[in-house]
Order: C-alpha cells, then sequence, then structure tokens
C-alpha cells in the first residue's frame, strides 16, 4: 500500500507543479507498475478518481485523465496534504517498529551474553573447585559423637503444667445435664 500512496503522491505533485503538461494529466491502466501500484491495491484508484482523474478509452487504450477544474484542483491539494500525511505517520509508525525490534534484539542478545558469561563462570569455579579437591583430597564425613547416655525414666512422673488436681469433679461447659454427671461421680 505503501507503493499505491506513493504513486498517488507522485501524480498530485506533478499535476501541481505543471496542470497544463499533458504528459502529467493522464495514465494508461495498462502499464504494469500503475496496475501492481494503483489498479490492484484495495482503494488506491478510488481516491486518484476522488483527486479528479477521470476512466476514459481514447484509440482503443483504456486511460485516467484529470480534468482541470477549480473543484479538481482543489481536490487535488488536499489529497496531496492527506497523502503527505499519511506517509509521514506510515514513516514515523515503521521507524519505531524498526527501533523496537532493534531494542529487544538488543535485549535478546545481552540476556544470551548474560547466560554465557554465567555458563563460564560456572565452569571455572567447578574447575577451580575439582583442582582443590583432586589437590588436597575429598573431605571425610565427621564420625558420630557418642551422644549422652539417658537413664530410663524413674516411676516417679513429674509433670509440668498449671498444678491442676485430678479427682474433683470440674464444670464442663456446654454440656446439658451436668447434674447427672455429678450425681455419678458422687457413688
Amino acid at each position: 500500500m505503501t507503493k499505491a500512496l506513493a504513486v498517488l503522491l507522485k501524480l498530485a505533485e506533478n499535476l501541481l507543479s505543471d496542470p497544463e503538461n499533458p504528459k502529467f494529466r493522464e495514465f494508461k491502466s495498462t502499464n504494469t507498475t500503475i496496475q501492481r501500484a494503483l489498479i490492484d491495491p484495495k482503494g488506491a484508484i478510488e481516491f486518484a478518481i476522488e483527486m479528479g482523474f477521470r476512466a476514459t478509452v481514447q484509440e482503443f487504450q483504456p486511460k485516467y485523465v484529470w480534468h482541470s477544474s477549480p473543484e479538481n484542483l482543489t481536490a487535488l491539494r488536499v489529497g496531496r496534504e492527506v497523502l503527505k500525511e499519511h506517509i509521514e505517520l506510515a514513516a514515523s509508525k515503521e521507524e519505531r517498529a524498526g527501533l523496537s525490534q532493534r531494542l529487544a534484539k538488543t535485549e535478546k542478545s545481552a540476556a544470551v551474553q548474560n547466560a554465557l558469561l554465567a555458563f563460564e563462570d560456572d565452569r571455572k569455579r567447578r574447575k577451580a573447585l575439582d583442582e582443590r579437591l583432586k589437590r588436597d583430597g575429598y573431605p571425610t564425613t565427621p564420625s558420630k559423637v557418642p551422644t549422652a547416655v539417658i537413664p530410663p525414666a524413674s516411676p516417679e512422673f513429674s509433670i509440668q503444667g498449671e498444678g491442676q488436681t485430678l479427682g474433683a469433679p470440674s464444670a464442663r461447659r456446654g454440656f446439658v445435664h451436668e447434674d447427672e454427671d455429678r450425681a455419678t461421680t458422687e457413688y
């Protein structure tokens, strides 16, 4: 589509620079460049028609001819400005996309470089460790230290806690028949 915009802009600028030149006032629709740039892309030939070009046949040749009139001249100027703005916008968009791709590529190469450096550091560290182990020998596992022998528990139990005594019934919360429980423990 950018090719179509460039061809349309060239047609408009040529006509505005010399509107009476018959070479700039018409183009053949059978021309391969015109066909690829204006006829095949959607909307390109319609834009040329809006700028004042009309389809005609001269000597059995299909052509588009620009007819000079104040309305067509105004349409041609407006069309040229629209095309310039659109081409500039497309160029800046393409530039931003290219910059974004370059940044992504740079970040990717930096990540690859960091991974390679980390790999190289790991290889150097492992090599140094292997050399040290060969030189000093492998470390031996420490022998088990005998633990203190704990005598079996005495028959007297020592329970640490709050010091509550067993035997007296304690009030249990949430029981519906608490009185019946006391009656059975009193026997």
